[in-house]
């Protein structure tokens, strides 16, 4: 007699029959208590629904606002002008030496280099044996001797802490015919010029002004003075003051003639050469004769490359068929 296989679904229905069999009917919640089961869910359910809305509101506002927020920051950005380069103050023509640094409040000092634009608050030093000639911007001819410290104030200010400056006020050739403005500060007062050439020393004790040409105020503690030509000013560091003559050529004034921009002569007058070098060293022109001045006006120069204010001098006779002779503070030019 074969033996019957037991279907596993047939055993679970049955087992299932017996657990609901013992299972009586559970008595209908009251209509009241069904409704008020409802209406707990359904308060339920739409706080959750509110709080979902009310979170996804905020992310948009948030994100709302900080797109605002962002926009805002590039339309002000683009209407802002943008910042302009620091105005330049003087500009580099001539280097004697190699021992020339700047610096500026946010760098080290380095080596001058290629640089020949110089702005404001940057800084010169110069070493022993070097000198430096600038073109200020307004005009005129500012130079520093060697050991000299220097700094670009403003459009119309330097600030000498050692050393010589030397500043010419004569203006370029197709420039304004307005004198340039320039204010030395010194420890000591404030140098001004009014259309002159002048010097000033700083040392550790004293401050002097040397007057070549023209007039220069001085305006320190308690005092204004006005210096004229060929005079000079010893503010010593007790406060005292004194004035003495100088002459407007020799060897004080050397180092501002070696330091100046060289010329180039080719093509230049006799005339102009012997005028340019004449100013440089505080000296005045004197022509023997007619004659000798009508030369010089009609003599060109030509395949000279450029000379310093001396050098010039030097080379002349060399090159023209006139006399030269310095005397005191005239150069002579005559015939043979």
């Amino acid at each position: 007699m074969n033996e019957r296989t037991p279907d596993p679904m047939h055993e679970n229905a049955d087992e299932l029959a017996v657990l609901f069999g013992r299972v009586g009917a559970r008595e209908r919640p009251r209509p009241a208590a069904e409704t008020a089961a409802f209406e707990a869910l359904h308060a339920q359910w739409r706080s959750r629904i509110a709080w979902r809305r009310r979170r996804r509101l905020t992310t948009l506002a948030a994100a709302s606002a900080a797109a605002a927020a962002a926009f805002a920051v590039v339309y002000v950005w683009l209407q802002s002008p943008a910042p302009s380069a620091l105005a330049v103050l003087a500009t580099v023509e001539h280097v004697d030496g190699g021992d020339i640094t700047w610096r500026d409040d946010r760098s080290q000092a380095q080596p001058l280099g290629a640089l020949r634009a110089l702005s404001e608050g940057q800084r010169l030093a110069t070493g022993s044996g070097s000198r430096v000639a600038l073109r200020w911007h307004d005009g005129g001819s500012l130079r520093l001797n060697e050991n000299s410290r220097l700094e670009f104030v403003s459009a119309s200010a330097v600030r000498l802490t050692a050393g010589n400056v030397y500043f010419d006020s004569a203006v370029a050739a197709g420039s304004s015919p307005a004198a340039p403005e320039l204010a030395v500060q010194t420890p000591a007062g404030e140098v001004v010029h009014i259309g002159t050439q002048f010097m000033v020393s700083v040392a550790s004790d004293e401050v002097v002004l040397s007057v070549r040409e023209g007039n220069v105020r001085v305006t320190g503690d308690g005092f204004e003075l006005v210096v004229a030509a060929n005079q000079e000013l010893d503010l010593g560091a007790d406060g005292t003051r004194e004035v003495t003559p100088i002459d407007g050529h020799g060897e004080r004034w050397t180092w501002a003639a070696e330091a100046a921009p060289q010329i180039a002569l080719d093509g230049r007058t006799t005339f102009d050469v012997v005028a340019w070098a004449a100013r440089e060293t505080g000296r005045h022109v004197v022509y023997a004769t007619p004659t000798a001045q009508m030369r010089a006006r009609d003599g060109v120069l030509h395949g000279i490359d450029r000379r310093s204010p001396n050098g010039i001098l030097t080379l002349l006779p060399h090159l023209t068929s006139l006399a030269y002779e310095i005397r005191d503070d005239a150069i002579v030019v005559s015939d043979p």
